[in-house]
């Protein structure tokens, strides 16, 4: 079995450590950048749905993480990393930076309103992340109210 795929399959132990350390060696794959994009595409898709339903906080923070990674040398399309947007209900305010690091680094502009709602957050942290987030992708006007 290859590294990634058995890194893969880790994510789903039982043990919360044996998935943080999965999530862990995959950013190491993907830092890297020696995958093929599918491979990456595939992996960070993995981390995504690892992310959302991870128990774990530091199993979570290391998926999140390793998406973060993958950012450095691949460029994905949003509909990979989208879901962590509307799932975010379940992700501490200290990890949703990671959030939106990673629909800013699609530098798509329909990220755009997936990171407006996190300016109106409690949290003036991830409100000073979701306004940095939204300097680094192309944002249209917001519509104009009559």
């Amino acid at each position: 079995m290859e590294p990634l795929d058995e890194s893969l399959a880790r994510l789903g132990d039982p043990d919360p450590r044996r998935r943080d350390v999965a999530a862990a060696e995959i950013g190491d794959l993907l830092r890297g950048g020696g995958l093929g994009f599918a491979a990456a595409t595939a992996a960070v898709a993995r981390l995504v749905e690892s992310a959302l339903g991870e128990q774990d906080f530091l199993a979570r923070e290391s998926a999140l993480h390793a998406i973060t990674e993958a950012f450095g040398r691949y460029e994905f399309p949003l509909e990979v990393v989208a879901p962590l947007a509307t799932g975010r209900a379940g992700i501490e305010p200290v990890l949703l930076g990671y959030v939106l690091y990673i629909l800013s680094a699609t530098h798509d502009p329909r990220a755009c309103p997936l990171v407006r709602p996190f300016l109106d957050h409690p949290d003036p942290g991830v409100r000073e992340e979701a306004a940095l987030a939204l300097t680094e992708i192309p944002c249209p006007a917001p519509a104009r109210s009559a």
